[in-house]
């Protein structure tokens, strides 16, 4: 009898092993995607300060051209 309980208990772990394979397999997955939204958020604020930046600097060159522009034009009108 005992060893019919040894050979039950082998068949058991042989049975454990895959459902315990599948469940590392889920725990790793579930980990990496976590990780992956982590990083996917921070490159998604890293695009939102990079294209809030290129705007701060295309108002900021649209405005130099219009100084420029005034100054060239002041230069062409005003009398010598």
């Amino acid at each position: 009898m005992a060893c019919g309980r040894a050979r039950a208990s082998v068949g058991r772990c042989r049975a454990d092993g895959p459902q315990a394979k599948y469940q590392n397999a889920i725990a790793e997955h579930n980990k990496y995607h976590a990780e992956m939204d982590r990083e996917m958020s921070v490159v998604r604020e890293q695009q939102r300060r990079y294209k809030e930046s290129m705007r701060d600097m295309e108002v900021n060159n649209d405005e130099l051209e219009n100084a420029e522009r005034c100054v060239c034009q002041t230069r062409r009108t005003a009398p010598r």
